[in-house]
């Protein structure tokens, strides 16, 4: 429905007062999305973008705070490495015993990161889903894609992408600036 227009009139010419109808474009109050074979429809309600953006900030929160804490173990890891091979009177067996005993520390470390990671896309994901397309769609979603979280996490940022853009006012208003200086353009061609 984003195309369509709506005019008060049943043409466009001139009635009392030599005024013109406007045409004014009708913003989209839901999108269709096809995943694999199934359809969903996203519903672009007020209650629903502000449940939505609620989510998704949820989301998006975790899972920066989990790369975060991923970072900074990196970065310990590097530093402490770097002492260890800064160490003088340390014969080369010890000094890599010594490595060796650190990479599995910090292998320990970051596993449970991403374990983190994959505990959000579970808890998150599914009724993420649910809340974008109604019940039991996470469950579906997730099955579709073998239960693989990096490939619901790409589908989850195309949907949010056309979600976003869909809420964008001022490209809604630049449309129907455009639609307008196209009527306009097509009125002085028929003067």
């Amino acid at each position: 429905m984003e195309n369509q227009t709506h005019s008060t009139k049943r043409n466009n010419k001139s009635h009392r007062g030599g005024q013109k109808t406007h045409r004014i474009l009708m913003p989209q109050s839901s999108i269709k999305f096809a995943i694999g074979e199934k359809k969903y429809k996203l519903s672009l309600e007020d209650k629903s973008r502000q449940r939505i953006n609620e989510a998704y900030s949820k989301i998006n929160y975790l899972e920066a705070k989990n790369n975060q804490d991923a970072q900074v173990l990196r970065q310990e890891y590097v530093e402490k490495l770097q002492e260890i091979d800064e160490l003088d009177g340390k014969k080369e067996s010890e000094l890599m015993a010594m490595r060796n005993e650190l990479e599995n520390e910090y292998t320990g470390k970051l596993d449970v990161v991403a374990a983190n990671s994959e505990e959000i896309a579970i808890t998150e994901y599914k009724p993420f889903l649910d809340l974008l397309f109604g019940k039991q769609a996470g469950d579906e979603i997730f099955w579709m894609v073998n239960n693989n979280s990096i490939a619901v996490n790409k589908i989850i940022a195309s949907v949010m992408l056309e979600f976003n853009q869909a809420n964008d006012v001022e490209d809604y208003m630049v449309r129907q600036v455009n639609n307008v200086m196209k009527m306009k353009a097509k009125a002085n061609e028929a003067n």
